[in-house]
């Protein structure tokens, strides 16, 4: 499953060209949640589960500059940046995408 997540973070901020990504895990699902953290992204925080109100979701992110892509899955629009993006006000990056483990 991680290696699942990992190209499709690839794809999504290379030929699709995502700036920033949102995972989500239930909290009592620790195999799900280490896919994410095996995976590179940070975690970010506790949101409401969007099936089950009883539970939480732990959210993680990971941005575009977090990880080198390969140019075989950059598309000929993207090009790789080396500013942080924590440092670029969210309406000055580019879409954002939600994946779901």
């Amino acid at each position: 499953m991680t290696q699942a997540v990992e190209a499709l973070t690839e794809i999504a901020f290379g030929e699709l060209g995502y700036d920033t990504l949102f995972g989500d895990a239930r909290e009592d699902n620790f195999a799900s949640a280490n896919v994410f953290i095996r995976a590179g992204y940070q975690e970010t925080g506790l949101v409401d589960d969007d099936v089950d109100k009883n539970y939480l979701d732990i959210e993680f992110t990971m941005d575009k500059t977090d990880i080198t892509i390969p140019s075989s899955f950059l598309s000929p629009h993207s090009e790789p940046t080396a500013s942080n993006s924590s440092q670029t006000p969210q309406s000055e990056r580019g879409p954002i995408a939600d994946l779901q483990v």
